[in-house]
């Protein structure tokens, strides 16, 4: 035998490290006779390698589709099969009956489509359409949008569903398995290549394990679509909740169908989720839904301030009375101290973040949802996705401060679609002059607030809030009554059918044929133009980048201006003085005393967390002390011999504005804080409110002072 044990001149060891071993160790094992000709051998290498590359490709391996690995013929052959195949695979989702698709899986011959479920069904599974979001009510059937897709569609496609909660991922994955849908929680040891569904978490959507899963479904055409489930919390995440979701907005350029469900999206909160989202509205279809619950009755109940506990005790004793014995019960509390007295105090199970790992929590859920728990108490955090069809009462002992997060939390009642309770508590007391005062909450936003008083029908507010209707006067026909409302009530004939000559098989068979080929071609058709849509919106992505970037270019540049010299100068002069405005030569004293008691009254403002540079003032996106994080999108972190290098620009420049041309800003700022809410307080209170809110721009947080700032120099508020 002849073997080398060294790599000759001019040769790769490409070869031999795809098979998963050294140069030396493949002439060994492939090492031919002295007498044996090398033309053969190598014919037999060659065979050989091509077996174990169909391998590869059969099992789904990465390797069969790396550059040198595959003949250019036979990579071109590869991709051929997987078009092929994807066009099969569209070609039967392009033809389904939806309703009998329905029918089958939930097993029920009078099942229907519910909401706007057939609607946006028709964008995903038949149109294709590479953007769709769903705004549903919740208990109206979200989870049918991925699940009716991914269980029609044929063998090799895959959905991938992120939820944001461990314990709403296992009540997906039993769902899915109930339904005989191939169903998987992401292991990152074990990847599911055969689960239809892949359910996974924010977290551990953005890890490198999942990325690698992800792009080896795409590159085998195999990624059929990703699915945000819960996507609202997309524009509530920042760097400190949930910052791996802003990450999220990645999944827009994985070159597949991104499709977005919420229970919980207002109109007015649209733009702001679009923006968190990197969506363009025009590439998006949207489907929207009433969020008010028809069979839900919605009441205030008031009680004395220091009874609190006797009045759930007691509302729960009646609820148990007035509903069957299967009917389950949340209590939702103001806080985790709250929660676990409540859960001691009836005897049942608290939940809240931090009563145990995922696990537990998971299992405290599935407990719940089984119906094997008839009540408990909780926080907010029980409530994304929640699907338990025995709720009848959901009782909230303070009304939430978010409309949208009541109506989230109200809606785990009447999923059943019979009546349900919705109560929340109202607290009274009695003041010294003997006059009762009533909580009015207000911290509460304005909408909540609205909705806790009452002065006309409850479902007004909601509509108003979380559908954008206005027209509503009271409850409607077919709704359970509100107790404001309680109070003050105010086929086709079938065608004769005409003997039919038969047709002769041949032309029957023809006519078939043609049939397929015209609709094969509007599915090739359709995928031309998803090919370019897709690039349209990619184009489109990459455009609102650059504008991103220009608009923190043009900050950076309004706070280069305004730090070369007197911002008095400036304001009142338009010229940059190379001097400080304490020692402006051309300012009374009057003028700067009003300079300083701005400037003093500033530095009162309070400010959310990460809006700003705390030292000064200006966005950590341009500031010199901060870098932003490598592995999260909008997280900043201090920079090694890093130097703020715009100390009071931001401060000086809003005094200066405010002192001298303040009667022009008046009525732009009281528009900006009425769409805030900002609506309590005096006008300087308010103002103060405003400025210290958090913001963005080009993408990255600013505080609302530096808002006033940019759009003044914009020219926004004239």
């Amino acid at each position: 035998m002849v073997y080398y044990d060294r790599l000759p001149v001019g040769r790769s060891d490409a070869r031999a490290k795809q098979a998963g071993h050294s140069h030396e160790t493949e002439e060994k094992v492939y090492g031919r006779a002295l007498m044996e000709s090398p033309f053969q051998t190598m014919a037999e290498r060659e065979e050989f390698r091509r077996v174990s590359m169909d391998w590869h490709r059969v099992l789904g391996f990465s390797s069969a589709w790396e550059e040198g690995r595959v003949h250019p013929a036979t990579r071109s052959q590869m991709v051929a099969q997987q078009d092929e195949e994807e066009l099969r695979r569209w070609a039967v989702l392009a033809n389904i009956d939806l309703i009998a698709q329905l029918k089958r899986l939930v097993g029920r011959p009078e099942a229907t489509f519910q909401s706007v479920q057939e609607e946006g069904l028709k964008a995903i599974v038949m149109e294709r359409r590479l953007r769709v979001l769903v705004i549903m009510a919740t208990g109206s059937g979200k989870s049918m949008l991925f699940m009716l897709p991914a269980a029609v569609s044929p063998e090799g496609g895959v959905t991938i569903v992120i939820v944001p909660l461990t314990s709403l991922r296992a009540d997906l994955k039993d769902r899915c398995d109930r339904l005989g849908i191939r169903c998987a929680e992401w292991d990152g040891r074990k990847p599911p290549y055969w689960a239809s569904i892949v359910l996974v978490t924010p977290e551990s959507a953005v890890t490198k394990a999942f990325g690698r899963f992800i792009d080896e479904k795409r590159t085998m055409r195999q990624l059929d679509r990703i699915v945000l489930d819960e996507c609202h919390v997309l524009s509530e995440s920042t760097v400190t909740w949930r910052p791996h979701f802003l990450k999220l907005t990645e999944m827009t350029e994985k070159g597949t169908q991104v499709v977005y469900l919420t229970a919980t999206l207002p109109p007015t909160q649209q733009p702001a989720f679009f923006e968190a989202a990197g969506l363009d509205v025009r590439d998006v279809a949207i489907f929207r839904d009433r969020m008010t619950r028809v069979n839900i009755e919605y009441q205030v109940q008031e009680y004395a301030r220091e009874k609190l506990d006797e009045t759930v005790a007691h509302l729960v004793e009646v609820k148990r009375k007035q509903y069957p014995s299967a009917t389950q019960i949340i209590i939702y509390c103001q806080s985790i101290k709250e929660t676990k007295h409540m859960g001691a105090l009836l005897g049942c199970t608290a939940y809240y973040m931090e009563v145990g790992t995922n696990e537990e929590k998971a299992r405290l859920v599935r407990r719940f949802t089984s119906g094997q728990e008839k009540l408990v108490t909780a926080t907010n955090a029980l409530g994304l996705g929640l699907d338990a069809p025995g709720v009848r009462v959901v009782i909230h002992t303070g009304m939430c401060k978010l409309m949208r997060q009541y109506v989230q939390e109200s809606g785990r009642g009447g999923r059943s679609g019979l009546k349900s309770e919705a109560i929340v508590l109202r607290a009274w007391w009695k003041r010294k002059d003997g006059s009762v005062y009533r909580e009015v909450g207000h911290e509460l936003e304005l909408s909540a607030r609205k909705f806790l008083e009452g002065d006309r029908c409850r479902r007004t507010y909601i509509d108003e809030e979380m559908d954008g209707r206005k027209d509503r006067q009271r409850c409607e026909p077919g709704e359970e009554k509100c107790d404001v409302c309680q109070e003050s009530p105010g086929g086709i004939k079938r065608a004769a059918i005409d003997e039919v000559q038969e047709e002769r098989e041949e032309e029957a068979v023809e006519r078939a044929k043609v049939k397929r080929q015209e609709e094969e071609q509007k599915v090739r058709e359709r995928m031309v133009a998803i090919t370019m849509e897709q690039r349209r919106i990619e184009i489109g992505q990459r455009r609102k980048v650059e504008q991103r970037g220009y608009e923190l270019e043009r900050l950076q540049g309004f706070f280069e201006r305004w730090s070369k010299g007197c911002v008095m100068c400036i304001m009142r002069e338009g010229r940059v003085e190379a001097h400080g405005w304490k020692d402006c030569p051309g300012a009374s004293p009057e003028q700067v005393q009003q300079m300083q008691d701005k400037v003093q009254w500033l530095e009162g403002v309070s400010f959310q967390a990460y809006s700003r540079c705390n030292f000064c003032w200006a966005p950590q996106a341009i500031c010199n002390l901060w870098e932003e994080k490598m592995h999260v999108q909008g997280a900043f972190q201090r920079r090694r011999n890093g130097r703020c290098q715009y100390v009071d620009v931001l401060k000086y420049a809003i005094a200066a504005i405010l002192a001298f041309q303040g009667q022009y800003c008046g009525e732009w700022l009281e528009v900006q804080q009425q769409k805030r809410a900002l609506i309590h307080g005096s006008r300087e209170e308010r103002l103060a409110k405003w400025l210290g809110l958090k913001m963005k721009l080009g993408g990255r947080e600013i505080s609302g002072l530096c808002y006033f700032f940019y759009s003044w120099e914009m020219g926004l508020l004239k």
